[in-house]
């Protein structure tokens, strides 16, 4: 998007690259029922096989993103800093040659994850009851 073309200077990212995926990070639950169900069974069996730990379960042996057409929000907006809850986040590979990043634009992700929660919340509500 155009915040990670004004920022293309700083940010490392290329096909391969998988830093980001390795860290601890999660999705909300919406996101997770919607990546389920954009799989087969057997597709998400063999993606949910032991993983080392931290790694992101669809990150492809090649280093690629498995559900790259309906990754999470977070994963859309990783290289390029990342504001959720007031803190900021970026990728350790990028923006190293600048001293800091303080009052640089960043991709604020609190709203989004605002109505996910909200979203995800009545979601479960709705499966509880169901089940």
């Amino acid at each position: 998007g155009p915040l990670f073309e004004r920022h293309a200077r700083y940010i490392q990212c290329k096909p391969g690259c998988s830093e980001c995926c390795k860290d601890d990070f999660r999705i909300r639950f919406i996101e997770a029922m919607y990546l389920l169900g954009t799989m087969d069974s057997e597709w998400r069996r063999a993606k949910y096989a032991a993983k080392p730990e931290g790694r992101c379960p669809f990150l492809t042996d090649e280093g690629a993103c498995g559900t790259y057409a309906s990754r999470p929000v977070l994963c859309r907006g990783y290289g390029v800093l990342v504001n959720v809850a007031g803190r900021m986040t970026k990728c350790r590979l990028n923006y190293t040659e600048l001293e800091s990043t303080e009052g640089m634009e960043m991709l604020n992700l609190d709203p989004y994850y605002d109505l996910a929660d909200e979203l995800s919340n009545g979601l479960w509500v709705k499966l509880k009851a169901a089940y």
